[in-house]
């Protein structure tokens, strides 16, 4: 499977993993998932998951403010510019 560094991937290989990757992890996780919640109840998952999202929009929210702010701004984007620049990222394109 090697190739020249000018020839691009084979994007149907790339794909057919991908979608069989999801598919059987999504199969998994509904019979795994279903043995979990039929021993704790639905009510009790309907609470974990309005818990774990309550969670997830504060931290956003608290993230996205602290990113937000002149100065932290400035030096996320630079990071970010440092790591696009770092040669092994160049190296994956």
């Amino acid at each position: 499977m090697s190739q020249a560094h000018n020839e691009k991937p084979d994007m149907a290989l790339f794909w057919g993993c991908f979608i069989a990757l999801i598919t059987t992890s999504f199969a998994i996780s509904i019979i795994l998932f279903n043995l979990i919640i039929d021993k704790v109840g639905y009510r009790a998952a309907m609470l974990f998951s309005f818990v774990c999202y309550a969670l997830y929009a504060v931290l956003a929210l608290r993230a996205h403010g602290i990113l937000h702010q002149s100065g932290r701004r400035h030096a996320f984007q630079a990071r970010q510019n440092q790591v696009a620049q770092h040669p092994a990222r160049r190296l994956a394109r």
